[in-house]
């Protein structure tokens, strides 16, 4: 890997700890340009990103204000957002790099998935307390 995409790799982390979600596709796309071996880590953070956008822009259109003890407003569910996300990584699991750390970006990529199925069930079991 080059000195470029090594950075580039630093640079992503930094965003993804900072939040800077919004940076992330242009730092994939130079990182898959430097690196053309990057393909899982490229799809990884961009379902990340992806997940992320969702779950924020999901949020933040739900007021509680008019909660009451008897009346608990619940986020509306994200599951038919969040198909193209698991898709996402579905395809960087099935990605066959040729990279020396591919165990570890394919853990990335299991662990992310996995938080995906997390929110997907804890939807579904809100919407099961709702009916």
């Amino acid at each position: 890997m080059s000195a470029k995409a090594i950075q580039i790799a630093k640079d992503i982390d930094v965003c993804r700890c900072k939040g800077n979600w919004l940076a992330i596709p242009e730092l994939a796309r130079r990182y898959k340009k430097h690196n053309p071996d990057g393909t899982v880590l490229e799809q990884t953070i961009l379902a990340e990103a992806s997940l992320i956008n969702s779950v924020q822009a999901t949020h933040s259109t739900v007021s509680f204000r008019e909660d009451t003890p008897h009346q608990v407003t619940l986020p509306p569910r994200l599951s038919s957002q969040l198909k193209s996300v698991q898709l996402q990584l579905n395809a960087a699991l099935q990605t066959a790099d040729h990279g020396t750390s591919m165990d570890r970006k394919r853990e990335n990529s299991w662990l992310q998935l996995s938080w995906l199925v997390l929110i997907m069930k804890q939807e579904s079991m809100t919407r099961h307390w709702r009916e």
